[in-house]
Order: structure tokens, then C-alpha cells, then sequence
């Protein structure tokens, strides 16, 4: 049946759902069947497909799995797809994966760290963001976890603003806290 479809969105439903079956069964097996097809949009939606399966079953797994693909837009894909179902189960082992990738897309891995994170335990999140060792993604980490905890937590997410270094963005902050502040305690 599948070889009958033409390219297009009902073959990469179908790619997908096949990954996720296989990857959720025998991942192993979905790696190598991954591995042996030709690059194009099945390999990507079965991809699509996999990742989140063999992150809930064993997301180191699934992270060492990423690390071996081929730098650029799929690996990318495929580490975010890994860090934002891995925080969802692990956040401390999710965290300390996310800040060792690559430059290219450490910065929006550490983001969804903290977003997702910060709804579960702002606290652990917020100390998390403020200890990161890199001063750019310090900064970026704290502005996500200002932005994520403003609308619901003005209280907890302003002390966090003294943090950020750029002028402009701590002024931006420090606006978007403070009407928030305002709207859920006038």
C-alpha cells in the first residue's frame, strides 16, 4: 500500500505512524530501517515519527541516537523533538543534555528547557537557568524563564530581571513583568 502513495501528506502520516509503532516495539529495528532510507520527506516524517517514542521509552537512548545523525537541519529537528519530551519525564537530565549541543541549536534546546520546566518547578528551573556556565545562554535561558513565569508569576519571575545584562532587554522585561504584575494583582 505504501509504495502506492505519492509523496506528499498521506505517506508522511503513514511514515509516521509507522516510526512510532516500530520505535515504541523495537527500536532498534526503527533505527536501522531510519538508517536505510533515502534522504527526502519520508525520511523525515518517519524521523518525526520515531523520535518521540524512543524518547518516552529511553531518552538517553534516543539522545545518542541524535548525536550520531548527520549535523544539520534533521539532527536539529531531531534534538528538539528529544529535549522537549525528555523534560517531561527528567528535566534535570533533559537540562544537562540540552546545554552540551552543539552552538547551532543549544540556545532553543535550553529554551524549551525552561519554558517546560518552569510550569513544573519554576524554582528548579529558574536556579538551573541562572547557574548555566555559557553568559549567552545564561542570559537567553533567564529571558525565557522571565517570559514564561510574567503572565501567571510576576512575583517569582521578577528578581530574575536584575540578571539580564543587556539594557534594552531587562527594560523590556521589566515592562512586560510589571503590567502583568499589575493585570493579576491590581
Amino acid at each position: 500500500y505504501a509504495r502506492t502513495l505519492q509523496p506528499g501528506s498521506r505517506l508522511n502520516t503513514l511514515m509516521e505512524n509507522a516510526a512510532r509503532q516500530l520505535a515504541e516495539n523495537e527500536p532498534a529495528v526503527a533505527m536501522k530501517w531510519f538508517q536505510s532510507l533515502p534522504e527526502g520527506e519520508g525520511r523525515r516524517s518517519f524521523l518525526n515519527g520515531m523520535m518521540p517514542a524512543m524518547t518516552q521509552n529511553n531518552p538517553r537512548g534516543a539522545a545518542a541516537f541524535v548525536a550520531e545523525l548527520p549535523a544539520g537541519e534533521i539532527q536539529n529537528g531531531a534534538a528538539l523533538s528529544v529535549v522537549g519530551q525528555w523534560v517531561e519525564v527528567d528535566p534535570t537530565g533533559a537540562a544537562a543534555w540540552a546545554s552540551g549541543l552543539p552552538t547551532a541549536i543549544r540556545q532553543q534546546a535550553i529554551n524549551t528547557v525552561v519554558q517546560r520546566w518552569a510550569n513544573d518547578d519554576a524554582s528548579a528551573a529558574g536556579k538551573w537557568a541562572e547557574a548555566l556556565s555559557d553568559e549567552s545562554d545564561r542570559q537567553c535561558a533567564v529571558m525565557t524563564y522571565v517570559q514564561a513565569l510574567s503572565g501567571q508569576y510576576p512575583e517569582l519571575a521578577a528578581p530574575f530581571v536584575e540578571a539580564l545584562t543587556d539594557p534594552n532587554v531587562r527594560s523590556s522585561m521589566i515592562g512586560s513583568v510589571a503590567q502583568n504584575w499589575l493585570r493579576t494583582d491590581p
